[in-house]
């Protein structure tokens, strides 16, 4: 699923092109802007160097389903956060 949402992200021409220009930025006359990457590629870059995996310094991992971004209950996830730093 993670393979299929990154690609939509790209196709949707909302993300930064840093995400969809893996090799270089900024464009280059002739790059194509909306680059589809196979799953192979996405294997390589994401999942084979543990980005699905992703750690900070042995934090716990806050996984938020993003699905539907209008249904995150963003004060909650704040708080998680916040309890998980020792803050109030």
């Amino acid at each position: 699923m993670f393979y299929e949402r990154y690609n939509q992200r790209d196709l949707r021409g909302e993300r930064h092109l840093g995400h969809v220009l893996q090799e270089h930025f900024p464009p280059r006359e002739g790059d194509n802007l909306f680059y589809t990457m196979t799953r192979q590629e996405f294997y390589e870059k994401f999942e084979k160097l543990g980005m699905d995996k992703f750690d900070i310094r042995g934090i716990k991992r806050v996984e938020v389903d993003a699905t539907y971004p209008e249904k995150i209950d963003v004060e909650a996830l704040i708080d998680q956060i916040k309890t998980m730093l020792g803050g109030n």
